[in-house]
């Protein structure tokens, strides 16, 4: 049963812009171990007079995807990027991952958040990157060489130091981290984005506390001095929403859902023109900073500008 899109719809538009980045490739390969039908979704969305660059025989929509992918990762979770090696081992508990090494860093982030940010970096260069939270540091070298930007930083609550990121930082310039600091310390954020990211600050990844209020006063912090046009990323806002978190006593059974403040976001969204596009997926969600975007005054929250009938939103 086909289905029809509105053109003015967001899945339609989404949809057209993939199809259009692959006019001119050659898209025949299949997924590896899997059994591929003809999908003509993408080439539906193309005037005629394109489809001739396109190549869709027997091949789906995912295998398309699959194609793209310039990160190829070995069923161990290991994959190399920029000179660098990764292990992905975001789905063992903590006690068994194993810590960054000079051979190999450790990089929580599995394959389908890997596909996003690779996807990302097709179309998006910016200047300056700011990741909250820092683990073994496997994220911060895989944005790095996946993006590379002219400045980076990091900021993580925890005190431990990692050695090899450490080193890693020895010898790239303009690439700082900051352990020990909180997400709601303001002088250390603003120092960093005005002389570290020397104001051009393009590009957050919150893959923090994951908690609602960390979250959102980090995003009151930061998003005004979001360049406009800059993208900012909030990883594992549907915590609340999973299984493994509905029983009394599971982790973060007494907090907020995160969930709540993508809610706010999607209402600043319409009452602003701060924000041009949010961009969800089941365990990520980006909020692009609209161009024509004015800077707000320093004194005011950035969620005063929503408009809700004079009513609040109930936390969950």
């Amino acid at each position: 049963m086909g289905i029809c899109l509105p053109r003015n719809s967001i899945i339609y538009t989404n949809q057209l812009r993939f199809a259009r980045s692959l006019s001119g490739r050659q898209i025949g390969k299949r997924h590896p171990g899997r059994t591929c039908s003809p999908h003509p979704l993408i080439s539906n969305l193309l005037p005629a007079k394109q489809k001739h660059n396109l190549d869709f025989s027997e091949t789906c929509f995912a295998c398309a995807l699959y194609t793209m992918s310039q990160i190829k990762i070995d069923p161990g979770g290991a994959f190399s990027l920029g000179g660098e090696n990764f292990v992905i081992e975001g789905d063992l508990p903590p006690e068994q991952r194993r810590p960054s090494n000079s051979n190999a860093f450790t990089i929580l982030k599995n394959e389908p958040y890997l596909r996003v940010y690779e996807n990302l970096a097709s179309n998006f260069s910016p200047r300056s990157i700011l990741e909250l939270g820092i683990f073994q540091g496997g994220s911060y070298v895989f944005l790095d060489k996946l993006f590379k930007p002219r400045r980076m930083s990091a900021v993580d609550i925890g005190p431990h130091v990692v050695a090899p990121l450490v080193q890693y930082l020895s010898r790239t310039e303009n690439r700082f981290v900051h352990f020990a600091t909180s997400q709601r310390d303001r002088e250390t954020l603003n120092q960093i984005v005005f002389n570290e990211l020397a104001n051009e600050l393009d590009f957050v990844v919150d893959d923090a506390s994951h908690t609602y209020e960390d979250t959102k006063a980090f995003f009151e912090l930061l998003f005004p001095l979001l360049r406009p046009g800059g993208i900012y990323v909030i990883e594992d806002w549907s915590w609340a929403h999973q299984d493994n978190f509905q029983s009394p006593d599971a982790a973060f059974s007494n907090r907020y859902a995160l969930s709540n403040l993508l809610f706010e976001q999607i209402m600043l969204l319409g009452s602003t023109s701060l924000i041009s596009e949010i961009r969800i997926w089941r365990f990520l969600y980006l909020i692009r900073k609209a161009k024509s975007a004015v800077c707000m005054t320093k004194s005011s929250s950035i969620f005063d500008q929503v408009l809700s009938r004079g009513r609040r939103l109930s936390l969950i």
